[in-house]
């Protein structure tokens, strides 16, 4: 059964499941990350912005989650009512702890190693396809949304990324360096996985190489760009929302952070 409150979902998630997802994934390195998990504002503060008011979208569908993580966003979904969740990640670690977990669990989540350009793959249609702060990674952005239309009823685009300053109708690049295990990467690199359990390269092991596979580019669209784009690829939106920064990141907001955040909900028209 679904459950109705907010809060309840992520006491929860918060107090039986996230400890379990973490051992699942980290095992005896994350027993004291999993004894002390708490979740913070930001955690509430997102929860409330990408899944509790997407509940609509999310409830009773099947969803594919393109850049799963630890997966602790596609368990919050199936807790709001997502009939299943198939999470696309790219390190192998983090999709086997994801599937042991899930088994573990009962639970209608299944974890896939890829990237976005591996969804295409997938031998099934989604209701939802959720895309949680990966449109950064998108050199392809163009032909992705083009190829996405086809698969999903529906799109949540959440944390579109454009500068501060920068033209709302134009996009752009920066060059940055992967320097955790979070940053970006190249993606038009094939052999950007340098290690067998799927870890990205991190700024020690970029600095061992030839100073190639740590570097990358990070693309920057504004949102008229990106409105524009869908909708000339036959996207309806039906919803655009500005995330507040200083809710989600509150005193840890660096004040020279030059992103600036949009969340977009889409239907397509297949």
């Amino acid at each position: 059964m679904v459950e109705r409150d907010p809060d309840q979902i992520l006491h929860r998630f918060e107090n039986y499941y996230a400890p379990k997802l973490i051992r699942s994934q980290l095992g005896e390195d994350g027993e004291h990350m999993a004894r002390d998990f708490r979740l913070t504002q930001f955690h509430r503060h997102k929860y409330q912005g990408l899944v509790w008011d997407n509940r609509d979208v999310l409830e009773g569908s099947h969803v594919l989650e393109v850049g799963s993580n630890y997966g602790h966003w596609a368990l919050l979904y199936h807790l709001t009512g997502a009939k299943s969740v198939t999470c696309l990640e790219p390190r192998s670690f983090q999709v086997d702890g994801l599937n042991s977990f899930a088994r573990a669990e009962g639970l209608p989540l299944k974890a896939v190693q890829g990237t976005h350009q591996d969804c295409f793959d997938l031998a099934r249609d989604f209701d939802v396809v959720m895309l949680c702060e990966i449109v950064l990674y998108l050199p392809d952005v163009y032909n992705f949304f083009r190829r996405l239309r086809t698969m999903a009823d529906r799109v949540v685009l959440a944390h579109n990324v454009s500068l501060e300053g920068q033209p709302a109708d134009s996009c752009t690049y920066r060059r940055r360096f992967n320097s955790f295990h979070r940053a970006p990467v190249d993606l038009r690199d094939r052999d950007y996985l340098l290690t067998k359990d799927g870890r990205q390269a991190d700024v020690t092991e970029y600095n061992r190489q030839s100073g190639t596979k740590g570097e990358c580019l990070s693309w920057f669209y504004g949102i008229d760009f990106m409105t524009g784009l869908l909708e000339h690829l036959g996207y309806r939106i039906t919803r655009v929302t500005r995330p507040d920064m200083h809710q989600l990141y509150g005193q840890t907001l660096n004040r020279s952070n030059p992103t600036v955040y949009h969340d977009l909900v889409l239907e397509t028209q297949r």
